[in-house]
């Protein structure tokens, strides 16, 4: 499955979604053709000879698709190379201004299933205190949002996790390991 998306440099060597993604010179391609497409993301890609990080990886800052159900793989194949994924996340407790993550706020998304080598961050803009224990706030205000498939079992903090999501029916199994889960489901 081919996937075309025009992307552009960052002055600091990453990448972005620009313009129509029907016209591309890049080939980006899914490992599966189960999982939404990287052009569903606002995303930057960090490349290891780039960065002098000693994986590649694709910050998934935003999603932006139209299917209500999204997938998300450990790993992206991009040029040839494979992108591991990191999801964005950067959590406000509830009644402060600014809390943003790849689905906060937003209303079209029903399903979801989680890679289960989870990464994620709190910068927008670099791949940098990767953890694969916080999932605080990455639904937040996802009213139409129906059921999440998995927790990956590293996961231990869940603060506002699933906070007004009124939709909610089906919730995941709780890992073990969750000791925060103020605000989960509130």
């Amino acid at each position: 499955n081919k996937i075309g998306a025009s992307l552009a440099p960052n002055s600091n060597g990453s990448f972005y979604v620009n313009g129509d993604s029907n016209n591309s010179n890049e080939n980006i391609q899914d490992d599966n053709a189960n999982y939404n497409p990287i052009t569903d993301y606002e995303y930057t890609l960090f490349a290891k000879e780039d960065t002098g990080l000693n994986d590649n990886y694709v910050l998934l800052k935003k999603y932006i698709g139209s299917s209500n159900n999204v997938i998300i793989p450990n790993n992206y194949n991009i040029n040839g190379k494979t992108y591991k994924v990191v999801l964005y996340g950067n959590y406000v407790h509830p009644g402060y201004s600014g809390n943003e993550s790849l689905f906060s706020n937003n209303n079209n998304i029903t399903e979801v299933e989680l890679p289960s080598n989870l990464l994620t961050t709190s910068s927008n803009d670099a791949v940098s205190n990767l953890s694969s224990t916080s999932l605080n706030g990455m639904f937040m205000n996802c009213n139409s949002l129906e059921s999440v498939s998995n927790i990956p079992d590293t996961v231990t903090s869940m603060e506002s996790t699933f906070y007004n999501c009124t939709s909610l029916a089906n919730g995941p199994a709780i890992p073990e390991n969750v000791e925060n889960m103020s605000h989960t489901f509130y």
